[in-house]
């Protein structure tokens, strides 16, 4: 799905960020996912 976005040039407007294309929304959750993930990994340590 992403590799369509990316072809179709998909854009969204996100109330906060702004202008946010495919490859900025998966790189947010990419970012996003590594944080929670290390958030967990505290917690359960």
């Amino acid at each position: 799905m992403l590799t369509q976005a990316l072809t179709e040039r998909v854009e969204l407007h996100h109330a906060t960020r702004g202008l946010q294309r495919a490859a900025d929304i998966a790189r947010n959750n990419c970012h996003d996912a590594h944080h929670h993930l290390w958030d967990i990994r505290r917690i359960l340590g």
